[in-house]
């Protein structure tokens, strides 16, 4: 085995498309490698791809998107190591080839994560932890709108057919809905808000933005022109927060309707998918987009938020704790600039907006 790892450039085409077939024949997955190479990064959030090739062949991959993050009181550039691929996975010589792409990706920033991942069982998180990565898992949070639709699609909870036969009665005989009532009983907010959809960001981001970071120990750099590049999808919903004619916050919302996921079935999902707000405006934020959603017919929110204010206040307003499949991996130099973790872990504004996205949301 003799790997060279190089940017994708045309002339990998052909190889990258004999990749694909046997990923999706060996690995049984229908991911693909883009067969068009990308072009020279304009944006201020550059993503950069790189393959590793094995005479000609490639053999593995990944992404490198690089951004500014505040951490720690210090602005600097971070590195975010997306879809490291290899065939690893089915084939045997190829075993450390994930160990290879990951040192190469820590040889262009040394201050890299990783994030998303499922499982802390996956052969991802096991060897970066192996590494000497710190994992932090980013809490889950649900609120069940319609728990008839709910507990007849939600897949996880369905896997057996005792399980199916439990969830179908519940449903049918309104004891969900009775159950889930009680659970998500909201605490009393008394702070009011006042709530504009907006068709981009502006200069109140920016200004928010400079009353927000000095209570976060890690978030990537929330200005204007970053939200406006990261959010153009047209399925994003932004959301202006004001009180008594002050923005306290923004939220962006995405609106899916869900056909046989693998987690959802055919919900109906409203996504918190990223957020900002002065402290004591969190939970009146939070609950202005949870009634928003409601309002929108979906039959599902949810959220991974990391800063411990965000999720107390989803808390408060009814959202329940579920297992997290979003783990934020942080290489040791990245880490280092944490330390001591346990004075900083309550305050990572993480969620997901970080990373590659709201993917498949």
């Amino acid at each position: 085995m003799n790997i060279r790892i190089e940017p994708y450039a045309p002339e990998h085409v052909p190889a990258v498309k004999s990749f694909n077939e046997r990923w999706e024949t060996r690995a049984g997955s229908a991911f693909r490698l883009s067969e068009r190479p990308p072009a020279t990064p304009r944006s201020a959030l550059p993503r950069e791809e790189y393959l590793a090739l094995d005479d000609g062949e490639v053999r593995g991959s990944f992404s490198l998107k690089r951004q500014q993050f505040w951490i720690n009181g210090q602005t600097m550039e971070i590195g975010n190591c997306q879809l490291p691929i290899s065939e690893g996975t089915f084939n045997p010589a190829y075993a450390n080839l994930g160990m290879v792409l990951l040192r190469h990706a820590l040889s262009l920033q040394k201050r890299l994560f990783c994030l998303g991942m499922g499982s802390r069982q996956n052969r991802l998180p096991r060897l970066l932890s192996a590494m000497g990565w710190k994992l932090i898992d980013i809490p889950f949070l649900f609120r069940v709108n319609h728990p008839a639709r709910f507990m007849r699609n939600i897949v996880p909870l369905r896997r057996t057919l005792p399980r199916r036969l439990a969830m179908d009665a519940m449903a049918a005989s309104g004891a969900g809905w009775l159950g889930f009532r009680a659970l998500q009983a909201r605490i009393p907010e008394s702070s009011s808000v006042a709530v504009e959809t907006v068709s981009e960001f502006e200069s109140w981001a920016d200004a928010l933005w400079d009353r927000c970071q000095s209570d976060l120990s890690l978030s990537a750099v929330r200005t204007s022109s970053v939200l406006n590049l990261l959010y153009a999808d047209p399925r994003s919903i932004r959301l202006k927060v004001s009180r008594d004619g002050v923005v306290v916050g923004w939220v962006v919302l995405r609106d899916t309707q869900m056909q046989n996921h693998r987690y959802f079935g055919n919900l109906r999902v409203a996504t918190i998918v990223d957020a900002m707000a002065v402290p004591d405006a969190i939970p009146a934020v939070v609950r202005a987009t949870s009634r928003i959603a409601e309002q929108r017919g979906v039959d599902l929110t949810i959220s991974n938020q990391g800063h411990e204010l965000w999720v107390r206040s989803l808390r408060h307003c009814g959202f329940l704790s579920g297992p997290s499949n979003y783990i934020l991996a942080m290489s040791p130099a990245m880490a280092a600039l944490l330390e001591p973790l346990a004075t900083h872990q309550s305050r990572l504004h993480i969620n997901r907006g970080d990373g590659d996205g709201p993917l498949d949301l």
